[in-house]
């Protein structure tokens, strides 16, 4: 499945809807999947959780970043009562477990090197019978590392397969399902960049050997002026997934505004 990191975003009206009040509504209409990356700034209300189980259709699956408390204040510290914060939040996502919300993402920061017994100590506390899987995304090159590997494994997490500026594209698989984030390689900013056919065809071996043994998710972040959905829906030709005519009409504004 192909999708992109948030779906409202006030420079995509005009291109990809008409109106930010429609957002969703017409997302779902160009994809399967999305990766709501909302609840890394604060804990969802129950307000917005009942919101999006009323509003996703049947079928469509949510991936969702975990608080930037657990990552970047408590830095995955169990002493710091860190799955205190994880118990919470999935508390309140509850609801969307299952028909929903299938993977919670851990975005470490990229000031955390590598430490094998905080990051065990931590995921061996992570509640594993909740029905959705976990995922892990490093950020600082010290991890990159066949202890990590291992202990990814041990644990049946999955490791996140990143496309940016200082990180390995490194399509490992070691959890139930694989997920891949592209960021771009922008020059002052990362995601500020539009992927080419060419470099989108470049990783399909790669992607295609991820997704020929389990689920596989990708996620395009590179969101400004709606280069994430030009690049998601390209990949998705490339993969063969059929897209509906509201996606290829989006597709071609897309190209026309963004391809020089």
């Amino acid at each position: 499945m192909v999708g992109t990191c948030g779906y409202s975003y006030r420079d995509w009206v005009g291109s990809v809807y008409r109106d930010i009040k429609y957002a969703l509504s017409t997302y779902t209409q160009l994809f399967r999947l999305v990766e709501i990356d909302s609840t890394f700034y604060s804990m969802p209300s129950k307000q917005m959780v009942e919101s999006w189980l009323r509003r996703f259709p049947n079928g469509f699956h949510v991936t969702m970043k975990v608080p930037r408390t657990v990552t970047h204040d408590k830095r995955l510290m169990v002493n710091m009562n860190v799955i205190d914060d994880i118990n919470k939040f999935i508390d309140l996502v509850k609801p969307l477990m299952g028909r929903l919300l299938k993977v919670l993402l851990i975005q470490l920061p990229p000031s955390l090197r590598f430490d094998e017994d905080r990051l065990e100590s931590f995921i061996s506390m992570l509640p594993m019978n909740s029905g959705i899987s976990w995922a892990i995304e490093f950020r600082h090159i010290s991890w990159i590392r066949n202890e990590t590997f291992r202990l990814l494994e041990k644990y049946d997490i999955s490791y996140v397969v990143v496309d940016e500026p200082g990180m390995p594209f490194i399509p490992r698989k070691t959890g139930g399902l694989s997920y891949v984030r592209f960021h771009g390689h922008g020059k002052n900013i990362w995601y500020d960049y539009l992927y080419s056919i060419e470099e989108l065809r470049d990783k399909l071996p790669k992607l295609l050997e991820l997704g020929s043994n389990g689920e596989l998710y990708i996620l395009f972040n590179n969101h400004p002026g709606g280069r994430a959905v030009l690049n998601a829906l390209q990949l998705s030709q490339l993969l063969g997934i059929e897209l509906t005519p509201m996606a290829l009409e989006v597709m071609r504004r897309l190209e026309r505004s963004l391809i020089k």
